[in-house]
């Protein structure tokens, strides 16, 4: 089946899935964006060109934990050319993926208002150094940690900064930290 023949349908009900209040006792379907400014390793290899995350979550609160809820997510980093190892002719960009699970902790036991979150899941690297000599790749899938501190301002709108860490070969590291803003409905 093709989105095509639901396109009209779905572009009809748009204003009315932008507009009505999500539910605090039930899942809500998110989006967030955030800076990534990469540090360590990573930042060494791009020459400190910061990033941009983009992810996709579905948050669902649980009803046995008040407080706690878990968010499913779908997450994608990019960090454009920068000057590999701040050698001038080497350049280096960065693309990641993760597929992993967060747990968002509401201290007041309601969706609105700070929050600390953590997550774990399967992160994707491809990290590729052009230079003269040819392009150099590395990367892999491995863990990717992270955990942080965010401020619900409604039913809609959170910020939100983070920090993560993960492997990506041996002797390199990706670390760095994200702030930006969550987008629920």
């Amino acid at each position: 089946m093709t989105l095509r023949p639901c396109l009209p349908a779905l572009l009809a009900v748009m204003p009315t899935l932008l507009h009505g209040q999500a539910s605090e006792d039930r899942a809500n379907l998110g989006f967030r964006i955030h800076l990534t400014a990469p540090m360590g390793d990573l930042r060494d290899l791009n020459g400190g060109q910061n990033g941009l995350s983009i992810g996709g979550f579905v948050e669902i609160p649980l009803e046995e934990l008040p407080g706690i809820s878990v968010r499913p997510l779908a997450q994608f980093d990019y960090f454009p050319k920068g000057d590999a190892l701040g050698i001038s002719g080497n350049s280096t960009r960065i693309f990641a993926s993760m597929l992993g699970m967060e747990v968002v902790w509401h201290p007041n036991y309601d969706l609105r208002g700070p929050y600390l979150m953590a997550a774990m899941g399967a992160q994707n690297w491809r990290i590729t150094t052009q230079n003269a000599s040819g392009d150099t790749r590395i990367g892999g899938t491995k863990l990717n940690l992270n955990g942080g501190v965010g401020y619900r301002w409604n039913s809609h709108l959170a910020l939100e900064a983070k920090a993560f860490w993960s492997p990506v070969e041996a002797g390199v590291r990706a670390t760095g930290v994200s702030a930006g803003f969550a987008w629920m409905f």
